[in-house]
Formats: C-alpha cells, structure tokens, sequence
C-alpha cells in the first residue's frame, strides 16, 4: 500500500511540524540520520524510528506523550 502510505505519511509530516515547530524538527531529523541514515520523509513511512527518536528527545512516552500535548 505504498499510496496509502504516502497519504498518511504527508499528513503525519505537516501534524508534527506544526505542532512542534521546526527547530524541534531538524533535531529530529539530524538524529534519525545520526541513528538510521535516513532523512525525514523516509522515516515518516518507518513510523517506528520516529518514535524512537522521540523517546530519546522526550523520555520514554515518545509520540503517545507528545499526542497529549
């Protein structure tokens, strides 16, 4: 399903900017390419390594905490 994907995806990308500016952002992005080698836009189909990424900026409640904001 890889249009799905996408759909869900470009939706997830605009959610998290918005909500958590881009200079959050870019940290987030030079750490999943840091830990991963992969750029924002792939990892937001990998789901999985952003919330890690958030886990280690955030604490252990990773994106489940930051939905509460």
């Amino acid at each position: 399903m890889p249009g799905f994907d996408h759909i869900i995806a470009k939706s997830l990308n605009d959610i998290i900017k918005e909500n958590l500016g881009i200079k959050t952002v870019q940290k987030i992005e030079n750490r999943l390419f840091e830990k991963y080698g992969i750029s924002w836009t792939p990892a937001l189909e990998e789901f999985e390594k952003i919330d890690f990424v958030l886990k280690e900026l955030f604490g252990d409640t990773g994106a489940k905490g930051l939905e509460h904001r």
